[in-house]
């Protein structure tokens, strides 16, 4: 019988279990001004807030000339002294062709 490799998520993410296996349900609001995830429970959703304790993030994305990226609140305080390393309205062109330059790499 032939040995099938196993893929390997990052320790955010479980590979897929059965319906009936299921720990949690998520559900991702990725707004176009700002973003947010929840998960459901018995008593009904419930907003889990960000790494600064807030339930919305701002749907902003920067990248640096290294290449780190940063997201939301610090990603938004970063567009006026680096301008060109901001994207703020993406969503609307997610899955099209338009290419958004951020430090001088293309994305899409």
């Amino acid at each position: 019988m032939e040995k099938r490799k196993r893929l390997r998520f990052s320790c955010l993410f479980e590979p897929p279990k059965a319906a009936w296996e299921i720990d949690m349900i998520v559900g991702i609001d990725l707004g176009t001004t700002n973003s947010l995830i929840a998960y459901f429970t018995e008593e009904g959703p419930k907003i889990i807030p960000n790494r600064l304790g807030k339930n919305l993030t701002p749907s902003v994305v920067s990248v640096d000339e290294e290449g780190n990226v940063y997201v939301g609140e610090t990603a938004r305080e970063r567009m006026s002294l680096y301008p060109n390393t901001v994207a703020q309205t993406f969503k609307r062109s997610m899955g099209t062709e338009r290419d958004y330059i951020l430090s001088g790499k293309h994305f899409r």
